[in-house]
């Protein structure tokens, strides 16, 4: 199960708060806020407090409190990042040697790009994003490359004003909202339950399943996706007709080519794909988050759920 892996990091609320209260003590009332606690909305509210407290003191020093590991905003996982609208970052505690440089068009390991994503996201007023990303190793730079320390994060954007955003995240593993943690359970359960059936009744009798509205894999809602590995749609009941066409490198929003960065995932034993859709409901693009496994060395399958859904919790 997906919580199993959790490395819950519950003294970084704590931590920040007592921080706080030593350093204001004697300080001016233009400090930002440390989180309530380590939950969606608490994200909300930490980025929110911190773009408040940015509007109220020079953008340098907004910046530099930002940029500093050391701030009594920052702890741990705990931090903020700035951004002009040009995508320039202006301040990351643990990417202090990237600020200054434009990095509108980076992308995570599954191909999203994140800054454009944050950018718009704060330019239409801000919202929570998803999107992978290494967790910090304290007193240590963030390393972009290690991609095995990348995992998936939660993330608000707000604008300060019109010149700059803010923007900060939390690792889905640190989150104390046990309902989110549900849904992604129940989503990784859907899929290796999947899988279980597929390899005991076989393929055909597994994608005819797959196909149906009526049986225990349509049952939450949600439904299984099937594909091999050169992007064929073997399974899509959604939009059957799409059955026998190739997903291989199609682009989705921000630039995930969803199919090729499932397909490494799966051969790679199976996890998380964050991508934008069109959902079927809204008929907004929104974004997904998919769980992916290899049946086998030839076919994969996976099932998604997306962003309102997982926050309406």
């Amino acid at each position: 199960m997906y919580r199993k892996n959790r490395t819950m990091r519950i003294g970084a609320t704590v931590i920040i708060a007592c921080i706080l209260l030593v350093f204001c003590a004697g300080c001016v009332s233009n400090e930002p806020v440390s989180p309530p606690q380590v939950t969606a909305e608490g994200l909300r509210t930490y980025v929110v407090s911190a773009a408040q407290y940015a509007r109220e003191v020079e953008p340098a020093t907004a910046c530099a409190v930002f940029n500093d590991p050391q701030s009594p905003l920052i702890s741990g996982d705990w931090y903020i990042y700035a951004y002009d609208y040009e995508g320039t970052l202006l301040a990351h505690p643990y990417e202090r040697e990237l600020v200054g440089t434009n990095r509108i068009h980076w992308t995570s390991v599954n191909g999203l790009e994140v800054i454009r994503l944050g950018r718009d996201m704060a330019a239409d007023g801000g919202g929570y994003i998803l999107y992978m990303y290494p967790t910090p190793v304290p007193g240590q730079e963030i390393n972009e490359s290690a991609t095995s320390a990348y995992h998936l994060k939660l993330g608000y954007v707000t604008p300060v004003n019109d010149r700059w955003w803010i923007g900060s995240g939390l690792y889905f593993s640190d989150m104390e909202n046990g309902r989110i943690h549900e849904k992604i359970d129940e989503l990784v359960g859907l899929v290796d339950d999947a899988v279980d059936y597929a390899h005991a009744s076989g393929k055909s009798a597994a994608l005819s399943a797959f196909s149906s509205g009526s049986n225990r894999f349509s049952e939450t809602g949600h439904y299984i996706f099937a594909l091999d590995y050169n992007g064929t749609l073997l399974a899509y009941r959604v939009d059957p007709g799409r059955v026998g066409e190739s997903d291989l490198g199609v682009v989705r929003a921000y630039g995930v080519r969803s199919a090729d960065a499932s397909i490494d995932i799966a051969r790679s034993g199976g996890g998380f794909v964050v991508y934008s859709i069109k959902n079927p409901v809204t008929r907004d693009n929104e974004q997904k988050l998919s769980y992916v496994r290899p049946v086998d060395d030839t076919w994969w399958l996976g099932s998604g759920i997306y962003l309102t859904e997982l926050l309406s919790a």
